[in-house]
């Protein structure tokens, strides 16, 4: 959003030179809360350290871990971009899985709300058991 100059709002609304100022003043601190309002798009990232929990979830089968993460955004994340790796603990923080062969994919139940995290390939969970995404290293991020 380009906030209009006071000229403009002079010409355009007819109001005053202050009511113009004011408008503009009011302008320009929506647009702050505005951007203040929505995620910087990133999990994780550098300085957040090794083991940190970004997304919380639960096996949505033996085999599969769902992670859903509040987010506030504009539109539906279209993708991921990944970078570093991942592990996925347990409710007691043990490990179940980690690596480069368990990177989460974007689920199709997004919102632009909720993003929704899918990792297939795992075994030995128990459906319903919750779980924790985390850091594998101080670079591990993703993008969203």
């Amino acid at each position: 959003m380009t906030t209009p100059t006071n000229e403009e709002l002079m010409t355009q609304l007819g109001v005053t030179a202050q009511q113009a100022a004011e408008l503009v003043e009011y302008f320009e601190q929506k647009k702050i809360e505005d951007a203040e309002q929505y995620n910087d798009d990133t999990l994780g990232g550098e300085g957040i350290g090794v083991g940190r929990i970004i997304a919380t979830g639960y096996a949505s089968e033996s085999t599969k871990a769902r992670f859903i993460v509040g987010i506030k955004r504009r539109q539906i994340p279209a993708n991921l971009n990944i970078f570093g790796t991942f592990s996925i603990h347990d409710a007691l923080g043990d490990l179940v899985a980690s690596g480069s062969g368990k990177l989460p994919i974007l689920n199709s139940s997004s919102s632009n709300s909720m993003l929704v995290l899918t990792v297939e390939g795992l075994s030995g969970m128990t459906q319903g058991e919750p779980l924790t995404l985390r850091t594998d290293t101080t670079s591990s991020r993703i993008e969203y």
